[in-house]
């Protein structure tokens, strides 16, 4: 009678621990990926770029790329450069010199809101091998609303959807080939037209 009270105790604290919503986690220091428009995945011209982001510095950067799939070819067409620290965004056309800045508000999040609302859990492929969670919030800053599902055991990006009321447009992208470091320095690289040609500035926390 106490093996099967024993047992039935040890079940019924294995569902508590199951139903619980999973606990919030903050993504890494630094991170380097591909990510691709899903949205572009059944079109001649898919949307494949590079993405870094760096916490310690405050930077993350995009090297925009479009994947033919008939012919494999992939052409780079520009680099984005965000610096949170000066809200600044600074947009570099592939084989030019010219440099667009833009004055940007949202902020990255790095760790997951404390008000973030638990959306589900589950898994890729055949068998869990790759378990994540899923939540939705609103990114500092603005009113974007994030979807984003995170590995169950180390809080690196799977798969992020955004919808921004303003602009009334949405975006879901897939997160693949990640790295726990910046993968391309050089990609922070800004030329002397962005009028900020280094980040000597915060230089000691770079690896």
């Amino acid at each position: 009678m106490a093996d099967w009270s024993l047992f039935a105790l040890t079940l019924l604290v294995g569902i508590g621990v199951v139903q619980l919503d999973p606990l919030k986690c903050c993504l890494p220091a630094q991170y380097s990926l591909i990510m691709t428009d899903l949205k572009t995945i059944n079109t001649n011209s898919i949307s494949n770029s590079d993405y870094q982001m760096d916490f310690t510095m405050n930077l993350a950067a995009i090297r925009a790329s479009t994947l033919d799939p008939i012919t494999g070819t992939s052409v780079i067409r520009s680099r984005s450069v965000f610096d949170y620290s000066r809200g600044k965004m600074y947009y570099i056309p592939e084989n030019s010199t010219l440099c667009y800045i833009v004055n940007i508000t949202a902020l990255p999040t790095r760790c997951i809101p404390d008000d973030a609302l638990y959306v589900d859990s589950s898994y890729f492929g055949t068998f869990p091998t790759l378990t994540y969670d899923t939540w939705r919030f609103r990114l500092p800053g603005s009113n974007i609303t994030v979807t984003l599902a995170v590995s169950s055991d180390s809080c690196v990006p799977v798969v992020e959807g955004t919808s921004d009321p303003a602009t009334q447009t949405d975006q879901i992208l897939l997160f693949t080939t990640y790295v726990s470091n910046i993968r391309y320095p050089s990609l922070f690289d800004l030329p002397a037209s962005c009028g900020q040609s280094d980040w000597t500035d915060r230089e000691p926390n770079r690896p």
